[in-house]
């Protein structure tokens, strides 16, 4: 079961990466309701959930499933602690909060506050990107 729930991920990532959103949509939501009815908890495709919702602008859609990972979730919150963040960084962007954007970078580029978990590298090169753009708006 474990390499099939993993598969799944990975295809959904590789989604991801090809702008397929929909495919990657249909996929998380099936399998996220799979996984319920078989009573474990969905948190690998939650995670997949919030990465598209950042990658399509809903910031405020990736930053509730991340607050409910941290809520309900067994799995460590770190990861969910991180697009939360990045997600609520781009949305203060987008709205002209550039002093609150800059400091949800910052805290994704912390170490001390974004520990190491699978990908980390890569929400903190998008929070690279979105400091750079709040100095530069701001």
């Amino acid at each position: 079961a474990l390499v099939h729930v993993f598969a799944l991920s990975a295809q959904i990532l590789a989604l991801l990466q090809l702008g397929r959103f929909g495919q990657a949509l249909q996929i998380i939501r099936s399998s996220k309701q799979a996984t319920e009815r078989n009573g474990s908890d969905p948190w690998l495709f939650s995670y997949r959930d919030a990465w598209l919702r950042t990658l399509v602008l809903d910031f405020q859609g990736a930053q509730q499933v991340c607050d409910e990972l941290t809520r309900s979730s067994v799995y460590p919150s770190g990861q969910a602690q991180t697009i939360g963040r990045l997600a609520a960084g781009f949305d203060a962007l987008d709205a002209g909060r550039w002093d609150e954007a800059r400091r949800h970078f910052e805290d994704v580029r912390d170490p001390a506050k974004t520990p190491r978990f699978f990908l980390h590298w890569y929400w903190r090169m998008h929070a690279h990107v979105g400091l750079v753009r709040a100095w530069l708006a701001g």
